[in-house]
């Protein structure tokens, strides 16, 4: 072999090589990105194709009571009936009463209950409070047929609801530092407050449908709802720490594992009421589903959507983060309906009917 083929054979050898390197580079980031994406998606459950919940994860099936009267059929749905959970109401005309009732209230333990007007019949959600005694509970349905007043008692029972109680002081770093705040502080705090007051005010129309979404691409909680906390107190004088009384809180919501830059997905259909970076939730997005139900999201490391943006459940809000009082990174999802605040994982079960 002549030098001129030996060049010629390490010249084609070079790059043979080079390709190689950029083939397996190109592959290794496809690889990268494809593992990214799977991590993203979220499977979709099998016997309700709306309904997104992260790989392992099993919905419960509904629990369903029905109630009947002369003229119409008045279904409950809910995960349990017991305290913190959601209660989704359907009530159906019986054909032959279909043109002569002419509006319904439902009212439950006296307060009444939003109701929206399907061409099926009327639908609506309330919250067993967390706080609320177990026991029978009064639903009254009032409402005009053939131009006659109709009113129906129904009994319901609430079971109780063990919520955990966690008694080692958790340290919050300098939330827990008991200080005086700055003046900007302050300012900051009662900016978030006047933020929060203004976006859950905001009464939009109901937006709710069948597509639900579980918030995360993972289901690993780290503070179940509603479970009592003990935080540290203390004060810091010349680099040591004076304990002070600690203080207990209950979690109203819970917390989700995730890595930071993890996906944050819509958990229903709605209106984004709030997109704010506050003092004490961090980034934080309100979403209004209508009838003064509201889900919010916390400690985002960012966030994707701005307000009035309307959402469906499943779409991605925002980015796990550890902002605001926060210890490390997760995810705190919230939802109130009619002013009770429920374990927000309970709507998934629910059969919300278009």
């Amino acid at each position: 072999m002549n030098s001129q083929q030996i060049k010629t054979y390490y010249s084609s050898f070079v790059v043979i090589a080079l390709w190689s390197i950029l083939f397996l580079s190109s592959f290794s980031a496809a690889a990268a990105h494809a593992k990214t994406d799977a991590l993203t998606k979220k499977k979709r459950d099998p016997f309700r194709p709306l309904l997104y919940v992260p790989p392992g994860y099993k919905v419960l099936k509904a629990k369903n009571i029905k109630f009947n009267s002369k003229y119409f059929y008045l279904d409950l749905y809910a995960e349990k009936f017991s305290q913190g959970n959601a209660v989704y109401i359907e009530i159906q005309p019986i054909e032959k009463y279909k043109n002569s009732i002419k509006g319904i209230k439902l009212y439950y333990n006296k307060k009444k209950i939003p109701l929206t007007k399907k061409k099926w019949g009327w639908r609506g959600l309330f919250g067993i409070s967390p706080k609320e005694k177990p026991g029978k509970k009064k639903i009254l349905i009032i409402s005009l047929i053939n131009e006659r007043s109709f009113k129906k008692y129904y009994n319901l029972k609430i079971s109780k609801t063990w919520f955990p109680v966690y008694k080692r002081p958790l340290d919050l770093g300098r939330y827990s530092d008991i200080r005086k705040k700055t003046r900007a502080e302050i300012a900051f705090i009662k900016k978030s407050k006047i933020l929060k007051k203004k976006a859950f005010s905001h009464r939009g129309p109901d937006l709710l449908n069948y597509r639900l979404s579980h918030p995360r691409d993972m289901h690993y909680i780290t503070s179940p709802f509603w479970s009592k906390r003990v935080y540290m107190r203390y004060r810091i004088r010349k680099g040591k720490k004076i304990k002070l009384k600690s203080s207990s809180s209950i979690h109203r919501g819970l917390d989700l594992r995730g890595e930071k830059g993890r996906p944050v997905f819509a958990i229903a259909s709605g209106t984004i009421v709030l997109a704010n970076k506050l003092y004490y939730e961090g980034n934080m997005v309100i979403i209004d589903h209508g009838n003064r139900i509201f889900s919010y999201y916390m400690h985002m490391n960012d966030i994707t959507v701005k307000v009035f943006d309307t959402v469906k459940g499943g779409d991605i809000i925002g980015h796990v983060g550890s902002t605001g009082v926060s210890t490390a990174a997760h995810l705190h999802v919230s939802l109130i309906i009619g002013g009770v605040i429920v374990d927000p994982l309970s709507l998934l079960s629910l059969p919300i009917k278009n």
